[in-house]
């Protein structure tokens, strides 16, 4: 009896404990479950406050008069570009191809436009023509800051100077 009872005791102990968890254990988490969704819901309204806010800002730099002027060079350059392909085909029917400086490929126009004027700002004084231009490229949907060169020996030279400036540049031959 006495090797029996300890046997006993041990049972005894052990299902009040469990019952006593099991108790407890849908109260614990009826109580997390109301934690959880306020948690997720705190979550989602600054999650909508964070893009709202970009929302607002992103209107706002659409918006400002930089961008519309840069806008505004842009298509004066593209135009400039296109008379200058137009001008240099009647003229110059020898020159078949002509190189290209990349001075990088960004995916926000924002950042495009602030690289951009850094870099004219920069080799300008050395190089007093240089105007970089910037294209939008569908396919891969990114912006290219490039600058047109008829020859090698130039374009190798800008983009020398512009790497001892610390921007980075590559030089393509491009053909008409």
């Amino acid at each position: 009896m006495y090797r029996l009872f300890p046997i006993f005791v041990i049972f005894f102990v052990l299902s009040f404990v469990i019952s006593f968890v099991g108790y407890l254990t849908p109260i614990k988490y009826q109580n997390s479950s109301v934690f959880v969704q306020q948690k997720t819901i705190l979550e989602e309204k600054k999650i909508t406050e964070e893009r709202e806010s970009n929302y607002k800002i992103n209107e706002m730099i659409e918006n400002s008069d930089l961008v519309k002027i840069n806008e505004k060079k842009e298509k004066i350059k593209k135009s400039k570009i296109l008379e200058n392909n137009l001008i240099d085909n009647k003229t110059n029917s020898e020159i078949k191809s002509f190189f290209i400086i990349q001075f990088g490929a960004f995916s926000e126009k924002t950042s495009a436009i602030r690289s951009m004027e850094k870099i004219n700002e920069a080799i300008r004084q050395k190089y007093t023509n240089f105007d970089i231009v910037l294209l939008f490229d569908e396919k891969k949907n990114i912006y290219r800051l490039i600058f047109k060169v008829e020859e090698e020996k130039n374009a190798k030279q800008i983009c020398k100077y512009s790497k001892n400036l610390k921007f980075d540049c590559y030089v393509k031959n491009e053909k008409m």
